[in-house]
């Protein structure tokens, strides 16, 4: 029988110090937030990741390791070139955006847009630090033992399916239907890869990838009223059309790490 290799087991002790202290929130989660959009209580979870991070972070390298860990969130890997920007603040918005079009192409009654610089930057206030606080962890930690393993694509779908996993019962306490939820678990996935894509092609910043992750919860919470008429199952399939253009366009080799690369 095949030992377990290191790095993923440091991958695994992440995934369970992520998920064990999640509990006491998935319990407490019924109430919701005071917020707009529709987030439960367990939301708060967020913390998780970054607990779990720093925590395997400083045990592994003590006072110096934390540090050079705590680095990343003010921009340990700079993002670059300046396309790299383009792609995080474009690409999540891009795909909402091609979403919206094809419902009202489809005939899909819509609200009006209700957006407000006042209430974007609100959200922005808040998305922002839950999404920095995740990335150190999934992006910021978890990545680089499973990728020497796997690779990046197989890195951001072991990545996004726990991801997936790990929203389970807060968007069942958000009171979505199982379809819903099930089609949700699929855009995850797709995200982190996504995520994952741009995140190596903008010099590797944690920073990056949190930005990246804000325009999700952002563009979620604007579309088009407080997340109203949101349907995961579509931005799914844009999102999946989008990522074999890249992977048809760059070639599985684009979705690998390579040592000139590092």
């Amino acid at each position: 029988m095949e030992t377990e290799r290191p790095a993923e087991k440091q991958a695994l002790h992440y995934f369970i110090l992520v998920f064990v202290p999640s509990i006491p929130f998935w319990l407490l989660g019924e109430g919701r937030l005071p917020l707009a959009v529709n987030l439960p209580a367990s939301a708060l979870m967020f913390v998780c990741p970054f607990l779990a991070a720093g925590l395997l972070t400083w045990r592994e390298g003590g006072g110096p390791g934390l540090r050079r860990w705590l680095g990343k969130a003010a921009g340990g890997g700079k993002i670059r070139p300046a396309s790299g920007l383009a792609l995080i603040l474009l690409v999540v918005p891009g795909v909402y955006t091609a979403s919206y079009l094809l419902m009202r192409l489809a005939g899909v009654s819509l609200p009006a847009a209700e957006i407000t610089p006042g209430l974007a930057a609100l959200n922005l206030a808040l998305f922002f630090p839950a999404a920095l606080a995740e990335e150190l962890g999934w992006m910021g930690y978890a990545l680089e033992p499973l990728q020497q393993r796997r690779g990046v694509l197989r890195a951001g779908l072991i990545l996004g399916i726990v991801w997936a996993l790990w929203h389970l019962i807060p968007h069942r306490q958000q009171g979505f239907s199982a379809g819903w939820i099930a089609g949700q678990s699929l855009y995850a996935i797709l995200l982190r890869i996504l995520i994952m894509w741009v995140y190596q092609r903008s010099g590797r910043s944690v920073l990056g990838a949190a930005l990246m992750h804000t325009t999700d919860s952002l563009s979620w919470a604007l579309f088009p009223r407080h997340g109203s008429h949101y349907n995961p199952w579509l931005v799914s399939l844009v999102s999946a059309a989008l990522l074999a253009g890249l992977i048809v366009v760059g070639g599985r080799k684009g979705m690998r790490i390579t040592t000139e690369d590092r």
